[in-house]
């Protein structure tokens, strides 16, 4: 499947904000300005999972995870796809973003993460209490 660059695109200047809006932790102007772009996210978005450029563009592009948080599709598609908890890892979103979605500690302890990585993050024996 060809591809234009992502500069070439009229509509990346609405991609890239949302994205840096994000980064930036301005969450609730990031879906307003979704919903402004709603028509070219929904192209973009099913055009990229159809053609199987989702998640691998994403990721060379710099997008993951922010447009998947944004999207609702982290942490389920990363967990279809093999990228949780690897990803999530490298990205600094482990394990903080899995204990606010409640993927931990069952994830953890089925990935074998646990308690190795919870004794590295400090989150062990702390947040068994919480269980």
């Amino acid at each position: 499947v060809g591809r234009k660059q992502s500069g070439s695109n009229p509509s990346f200047g609405c991609l890239h904000a949302c994205t840096q809006l994000v980064v930036g932790n301005k969450g609730i102007i990031c879906k307003a300005l979704l919903v402004d772009c709603s028509t070219f996210i929904r192209l973009w978005l099913y055009w990229d999972i159809v053609n199987g450029l989702w998640p691998y563009w994403d990721i060379v592009n710099g997008l993951w995870p922010y447009w998947d948080i944004v999207n609702g599709l982290w942490p389920y598609w990363d967990i279809v796809n093999g990228l949780w908890p690897y990803w999530d890892i490298v990205n600094g979103l482990w394990p903080y973003w899995d204990i606010v979605n409640g993927l931990w500690p069952y994830w953890d302890i089925v990935n074998g993460l646990w308690p190795y990585w919870d004794i590295v993050n400090g989150l062990w024996p702390y947040w068994v209490s919480w269980l």
